[in-house]
């Protein structure tokens, strides 16, 4: 199966920021959370698997988190991402462009509906690692670079 089974038409992967946001994902630095792109617990964030290509990427594209007095991340100042986008279980599309990926990325993940699994669904549904999650990126988008 191709990747590009896995992307939106017209999209390249970009590989390059693909492996810095599976690093991240494997470096320890991110609490995991569920629900949100990124909420704050206790004072402190916890990610999604997606709130983490956002931290990772927010300087370069100009994301800046604003937190609801709950501590859920509702907003940002960058006038192309809409509020929504930063509370649900998508990537904004700023990201989702530098990344090359789709809004909700698929990956190849055997889970019990099947053998394809959105992020969102891997992170918040199915209680995945950050690394089981690496692990599905990278066997979905940078697999064919090594072949």
């Amino acid at each position: 199966m191709s990747v590009t089974t896995f992307i939106e038409k017209d999209r390249t992967p970009n590989v390059e920021a693909i492996r810095e946001w599976v690093a991240a994902l494997r470096s320890g630095k991110f609490m995991q959370g569920t629900g949100r792109l990124v909420r704050k617990v206790d004072g402190a964030p916890r990610y999604c698997c997606l709130g983490v290509a956002c931290e990772v990427f927010s300087e370069r594209l100009g994301i800046r988190a604003i937190f609801d007095p709950t501590g859920h991340y509702i907003s940002d100042d960058n006038p192309n991402v809409g509020k929504e986008t930063l509370m649900y279980g998508v990537l904004p599309t700023v990201v989702a462009d530098h990344l090359g990926l789709a809004r909700s990325p698929i990956v190849r993940a055997t889970v019990p509906i099947g053998t394809e699994s959105a992020l969102v669904t891997l992170n918040d549904g199915f209680s995945w690692t950050f690394t089981q999650i690496a692990d599905a990126i990278e066997a979905t988008y940078l697999k064919e670079e090594t072949a």
